[in-house]
């Protein structure tokens, strides 16, 4: 078994799901991290993750995450080339100004930068209001997935931003991070939110012009 310790609540097919994907990854990352880091950060990434009312797609989105987790270890240890500059938006949930945010930027970078978001406490989804909104503008978010905190993203990312005064947490202590101050996007009618959208593109074209892009 590749992973020694999975949380009881796995359902057998998602132990197998892991198993799987684990392979994946050390068979990806072969030559640049061992069989027991790639496994150690599976494990830890998994432990992290809350548990979900369905776990169809967990494997996956413990892949994908593991994955964007090993990219960033291995550009900041110099064994990975960074081919692009990375950005890191950071709210409380992840899972609607951060991922609004990262979404813009990104389509406004057309694959310029590497655009990543994090939430200091993830929610277990992303808001579909916010799903929908960007859908007006083209951005498809239905494969988005709130994602926590981790050093490995955080030390990685050329720019740090946080959204809405994210909460505390003490790696954001000496990230030097910008904060766009953008209200809470709770409750808010779709009107309030393609305002708060079309701000927020204003700002991700201003931080494209800052890393000279």
């Amino acid at each position: 078994m590749l992973l020694r310790r999975m949380p009881d609540w796995l359902s057998p097919e998602t132990r197998r799901g892991m198993e799987a994907v684990t392979a994946q990854l050390v068979a990806q990352f072969a030559g640049t991290f061992s069989r027991e880091t790639v496994e150690g950060l599976v494990g830890d990434t998994l432990a992290r993750w809350p548990v979900m009312p369905s776990q169809h797609f967990l494997p996956v989105v413990i892949y994908r995450f593991a994955r964007d987790r090993l990219r960033a270890m291995g550009q900041t240890e110099g064994a990975i080339t960074k081919e692009r500059p990375r950005v890191l938006f950071v709210s409380s949930r992840d899972g609607a100004r951060s991922q609004m945010a990262a979404g813009l930027l990104s389509r406004a970078a057309e694959e310029r930068v590497d655009v990543c978001s994090a939430g200091v406490t993830p929610a277990l989804e992303v808001d579909p209001a916010i799903v929908a909104v960007l859908a007006e503008v083209g951005i498809d978010l239905r494969a988005a997935f709130p994602k926590p905190l981790t050093d490995e993203i955080l030390h990685a990312a050329d720019r740090v931003v946080t959204i809405g005064g994210a909460d505390p947490h003490p790696a954001l202590a000496t990230a030097r991070a910008a904060d766009w101050d953008v209200p809470d996007l709770a409750r808010r009618s779709l009107d309030e939110l393609r305002e708060i959208r079309d701000h927020l593109d204003r700002r991700a074209s201003d931080l494209l012009d800052s890393l000279g892009l």
